[in-house]
């Protein structure tokens, strides 16, 4: 029988630790919206956030894809992740034009 909830709950809690990383990455971003004091020790927070996130991303796809096996696979979930991973990335890198 395929199982659609890791037995291991240790993914709940790398989610909730992105979602917080998240806020906290907004929250930044709207205090430097609202006074824009400081804007370089600002920045180099946020990009701080984002490493963060960068990392958290890249351990939970390792745990995934040692525990996942068919039919779910790692893939199933980046189209998920993704927009996790680059919602703080866009508030840190410079628009393309």
């Amino acid at each position: 029988m395929v199982r659609l909830v890791p037995r291991d709950t240790k993914f709940f809690d790398m989610f909730a630790e992105m979602a917080s990383n998240l806020g906290e990455g907004a929250r930044l971003l709207k205090q430097m919206l609202d006074d824009f004091q400081n804007i370089e020790a600002r920045v180099a927070q946020l990009k701080d956030i984002e490493h963060r996130g960068d990392d958290m991303t890249h351990n939970i796809l390792t745990k995934l894809n040692q525990t996942l096996s068919l039919p779910l696979t790692v893939k199933t979930f980046t189209g998920w992740l993704l927009p996790w991973m680059t919602c703080s990335t866009l508030f840190t890198r410079p628009a393309c034009v």
